[in-house]
C-alpha cells in the first residue's frame, strides 16, 4: 500500500506531464468594463500545449449566483462572442482538454457599466450580521459624505460606483454599539470583491454619538527607518502612531487580510499602547496589496485604515512544481464547517469562561476517554461561523517520505474561495502549514462555498488544486425536559429526556445529533459530576446518545452504569435519597458529511474537546430534588 500511496503522491507533486494551459486574456478576473449602453464583447483566452497534443474547449458563460450556460462545446477556439448588459455581474470559465484525455480550467468575472460595491457588516470575526446599521461614505480626501445607507438582514449594503470617488472611507453606526470605520479603500480594486466590516456592541458608552474615531497616523518605512519609496522586496516597516479619547486597547498589522485573533492566521499585534511598529514580510504577494492596519480602543471603537504597498517578488518557474495534494485522496476531508452556538469575539484575549467554568472543562477533559465514532474528527445570531481549509503540504509529506524526489519546495500556498463554483478570489496566504481558517461575514448557514489551493515561488503560482465545496449548518439549542427544573419527589432513577429545537437540514447528506449527559452533585456537596459510561476492551467510554433527526432522546438511569470524574465508578445503583442535583446535557452537536467536506453545528461543548477553539456553554441545567423511591 505504501508503494503505491508514494506513486500516487509522487504524481501529484512531481511535475512529469502536463494538460493545457489556460491564459486569461480578457476580460481579465475582477475587470470592471466602463460601457454606456448593452453591447457585444468578446471573451479571449489563449491555450498552451507543453507536449504538443491536440485541444479543444468548453466555455461557459452567465450572470452571477446562476448557473452558467455552455455556450462552446469541445471547440478549438480562443475566443467567443457574448451579449452584456449594464450594471450587470458575469463569470465566465474555460475548460481545456488534450488528445490524451487531461484537462484543466480558468475562471474570470467581471462587471458591466461602472460597476457596484458590496459592504457586509458583522459584529465581530465570524460572528452575526449587522442589520439596521447606518453606513456613510465619505471622499477620503475631503471628509464629504457621498452616500449613506442602511444594511439589510444580511448585514450588505449595495452602493453603485460610478457615485464615488477614487479613495473613500466608510463608516458604520448603530445605537448600542460601537463606532467603525474603513479608512482609505480604493474603489477601482473594492468593487472586484466585498468590503467586510466589523461593528462590535459597546464595551463602555452604547451611544454613538458621544464617541469619537481614534486618529491614526501609518508610515511604511524601509529597514532602515526611511519613508518607503521604491516597490517592497522582502520586508519593510509599519509605524502606527494613535490619539484616542478612549485609552487604546489594541493595534493589529497583516498584509493582504484584515488582521484579528491569531486562531485566523498570523498577524502583528500590539496591546495597551497607542505607538507601535512593525516588521512586515512580503513572501506571497506580488503586485499592489492591501496593507491592513486594525485599531480597538476601550469602548471597541474600531478604526481600520488600508494602505496599498507595491511588492516585487523575484522567482521563476520551478522545473517541478509541488501541488498541493486534496486530504480526500487519502480518505480525509478538505473542508470543516463550523457553527458554534456560544459566542467568542475573538478580541484581545476575551474569554466566555469564567474561572469555575475553565475548572471544569479541566476535570471533563482529563478523566475518560471519548468514543465518538469515525465521523467526529460553526453565523447565527449568538454564534460563531467559520471554515477549515486544509491541504497536505510539502512538509507534511516529506516527513511522511511521501514526496516525488524532484518536487521543489514552495514558498507557501495561496487560498481561494469561490460561492458560485466558478469565480475564486485569493483570500489568504499562509507561508507554511496545511490549513487556513476563512471567517468571512459572507459565509452564512445553506451558502456552499467552494475552495482552492495553489503554491507560490516568488512572483510564480501553480495552478489552482480545487478542494470542493461546504455547506454550513445552521446553530440549533436543546430543550431539558425530564426532570423538569425545580421537580421535586423525583425518581431516584430517574428517566433523562431532551430534545433539539431544531430539525437541520443540507443538500449535503442527512445531519445526525450526538449528545451525552451529565449529572451534578454540586448542591449539597464538593461538586462531584457523574456522567454514563460503558466499557469495551477494557477501557471506559463515554455513553452517547445518537439520532438521524431531531427526535426526543430518553436515557433511565438504571440503564447505564455512571462514573464520578477524578473518582472513579459510582457504588451506587440509585441516586440518593432526598437530595438535590442538577442536570444537563454535556455535549450535543449535529454533523453533515460528505466526500470532501464535514460540517458541525456545536450547541453544547461543555470541556470535551469537540469545539476547535473553547468550550460551548449549556443554556442551562435542571435543577431536582429526588424522593424516597
Amino acid at each position: 500500500m505504501l508503494s503505491v500511496l508514494f506513486i500516487v503522491l509522487a504524481g501529484c507533486v512531481g511535475s512529469v506531464s502536463y494538460p493545457p494551459e489556460i491564459t486569461i486574456l480578457s476580460p481579465q478576473d475582477g475587470a470592471a468594463l466602463d460601457l454606456d449602453s448593452p453591447q457585444e464583447i468578446e471573451l479571449q483566452w489563449k491555450i498552451s500545449e507543453k507536449e504538443l497534443h491536440s485541444w479543444t474547449v468548453d466555455v461557459y458563460f452567465g450572470e452571477e449566483g446562476a448557473t452558467p450556460t455552455k455556450i462552446v462545446s469541445n471547440q478549438m477556439v480562443e475566443s467567443v462572442k457574448v451579449n452584456v448588459e449594464l450594471d450587470k455581474d458575469y463569470t465566465w470559465k474555460v475548460i481545456a482538454k488534450d488528445s490524451v484525455g487531461r484537462t484543466s480550467e480558468k475562471a474570470a468575472s467581471f462587471t458591466t457599466g461602472k460597476g457596484k460595491l458590496r459592504v457586509y457588516v458583522a459584529q465581530y470575526n465570524s460572528g452575526p450580521a449587522v442589520e439596521g446599521a447606518t453606513i456613510i461614505v465619505r471622499d477620503h480626501e475631503t471628509g464629504e459624505e457621498v452616500l449613506q445607507s442602511t444594511t439589510d438582514e444580511e448585514g450588505k449594503v449595495v452602493l453603485n460606483v460610478s457615485e464615488l470617488p477614487e479613495k473613500i472611507d466608510i463608516e458604520a453606526e448603530k445605537s448600542g454599539y460601537a463606532l467603525s470605520k474603513i479608512v482609505g479603500i480604493k474603489v477601482v480594486s473594492a468593487r472586484t470583491k466585498p468590503v467586510e466590516m466589523q461593528l462590535r456592541v459597546a464595551a463602555l458608552n452604547p451611544d454613538p454619538s458621544s464617541q469619537e474615531y481614534p486618529t491614526v497616523q501609518v508610515e511604511l518605512l524601509d529597514m532602515n527607518g526611511e519613508p518607503l519609496t521604491e516597490p517592497a522586496t522582502e520586508t519593510f516597516q509599519v509605524h502606527v502612531a494613535v490619539e484616542s479619547e478612549n485609552h487604546v486597547s489594541v493595534i493589529y498589522c497583516s498584509l493582504g487580510k484584515v488582521p484579528g485573533s491569531s486562531f485566523f492566521g498570523p498577524r502583528s499585534i500590539a496591546s495597551d499602547t497607542n505607538e507601535a511598529t512593525f516588521t512586515i514580510f512580503t513572501t506571497g504577494w506580488n503586485g499592489e496589496t492591501e496593507l491592513n492596519i486594525v485599531v480597538y480602543d476601550y469602548n471597541d471603537n474600531r478604526v481600520h485604515v488600508v494602505e496599498y504597498v507595491d511588492i516585487t517578488q523575484g522567482g521563476e518557474e520551478p522545473e517541478y512544481v509541488f501541488l498541493p495534494v486534496p486530504p480526500a485522496l487519502l480518505g480525509y476531508v478538505n473542508l470543516v464547517a463550523y457553527t458554534r452556538n456560544d459566542a467568542l469575539e475573538f478580541y484581545s484575549a476575551k474569554n466566555i469562561l469564567n474561572k469555575r467554568d475553565q475548572e471544569m472543562a479541566k476535570i471533563h477533559s482529563n478523566s475518560i476517554t471519548k468514543d465518538l465514532g469515525t465521523k467526529l474528527t460553526a453565523a447565527p445570531e449568538g454564534s460563531n461561523l467559520f471554515v477549515e481549509v486544509t491541504w497536505l503540504d510539502y512538509d507534511t509529506l516529506y516527513y511522511y517520505g511521501l514526496l516525488g524526489p524532484l518536487a521543489e519546495e514552495p514558498d507557501g500556498y495561496n487560498i481561494y474561495r469561490s460561492f458560485d463554483g466558478v469565480r475564486y478570489q485569493k483570500i489568504g496566504f499562509v507561508s507554511s502549514g496545511y490549513n487556513f481558517y476563512d471567517s468571512s461575514p459572507q459565509l452564512a448557514p445553506g451558502k456552499e462555498t467552494w475552495y482552492a489551493v495553489s503554491s507560490v515561488y516568488g512572483s510564480y503560482e501553480s495552478e489552482k488544486v480545487y478542494l470542493g465545496s461546504v455547506v454550513p449548518l445552521d446553530s440549533f439549542r436543546v430543550n431539558l425536559i425530564e426532570p423538569e427544573d425545580g421537580e421535586t419527589e423525583v425518581s431516584r432513577q430517574p428517566t433523562f429526556s431532551w430534545q433539539p429545537t431544531k430539525l437541520l437540514i443540507t443538500p449535503e447528506s442527512t445531519v445526525d445529533y450526538y449528545y451525552t449527559i451529565a449529572i451534578y452533585d454540586a448542591i449539597q456537596s464538593d461538586g462531584n459530576i457523574m456522567v454514563p459510561v460503558y466499557e469495551k476492551d477494557g477501557q471506559l467510554y463515554l455513553q452517547e446518545w445518537y439520532a438521524p433527526d431531531d427526535r426526543m432522546i430518553q436515557a433511565k438511569f438504571d440503564d447505564y452504569q455512571w462514573y464520578y470524574l477524578g473518582l472513579g465508578l459510582s457504588p451506587y445503583d440509585k441516586l440518593e435519597a432526598y437530595k438535590t442535583y442538577d442536570w444537563g446535557v454535556d455535549y450535543a452537536i449535529a454533523i453533515s458529511e460528505d466526500r470532501d467536506s464535514q460540517s458541525f453545528s456545536i450547541s453544547i461543548d461543555y470541556g470535551w474537546g469537540i469545539d476547535p477553539i473553547d468550550v460551548v456553554l449549556p443554556e442551562k441545567h435542571n435543577e431536582f430534588t429526588t424522593g424516597l423511591e
